[in-house]
């Protein structure tokens, strides 16, 4: 995977989102697909604090795996963009 160069603006990093969706479209999901989830980029703030949801799998399985899922993306994220500071979790059902 390519590494990108992101822009510095007043010392905080500028992270486009197309560099995350393509992390996670070419490196999360395929590793997640066993798991039947989906990862979906909600958003990302000016401080480097990526916002993703996890769509959930199949049946309780779901619960038991949640944090192998989490550190799969934030691991992932992180090693790819080393400009983000941190990965948080939004609820589906909060997500529009």
């Amino acid at each position: 995977m390519k590494k990108y160069k992101h822009k510095q603006s007043t010392g905080q990093c500028i992270v486009f989102s197309e560099h995350i969706n393509m992390v996670i479209d070419q490196q999360i999901k395929p590793r997640l697909s066993s798991f039947a989830t989906d990862v979906k980029l909600i958003g990302i703030t000016e401080d480097g604090t990526v916002k993703v949801n996890i769509n959930k799998g199949v049946g309780c399985l779901f619960a038991i795996q949640q944090d192998v899922l989490e550190k799969i993306v934030v691991s992932t994220i992180k090693s790819n963009i080393p400009e983000i500071k941190r990965v948080t979790f939004i609820k589906q059902e909060t997500v529009r």
